[in-house]
């Protein structure tokens, strides 16, 4: 990704949970040679610049979330038929 910059406009959360956010980039340090992203609208702390995309990438990022959940879906009426099976033994 190329360098984040101050004001720009940012996604910023968790894609294993689906809790993406947008946000203005406000600070950016570099600590213990991570790089932490600061966003106006985030209450307290930073986020690692690994966890933050370009807004203009949402359109991407959000296909990739809805993947995410089929396969969480799935993995689950996996284990559903798994456990089925062993109950019934």
């Amino acid at each position: 990704m190329k360098s984040l910059e101050l004001g720009q406009q940012i996604l910023y959360g968790d894609l294993t949970t689906s809790d993406l956010r947008k946000g203005t980039v406000t600070k950016i340090s570099k600590e213990s040679g991570w790089t932490i992203v600061y966003v106006d609208n985030k209450e307290e702390g930073g986020i690692f610049s690994t966890y933050c995309w370009p807004v203009e990438a949402e359109v991407e990022i959000m296909a990739y979330v809805a993947k995410l959940e089929e396969i969480r879906a799935m993995l689950d009426r996996h284990q559903a038929t798994v456990y089925g099976i062993r109950n019934r033994y």
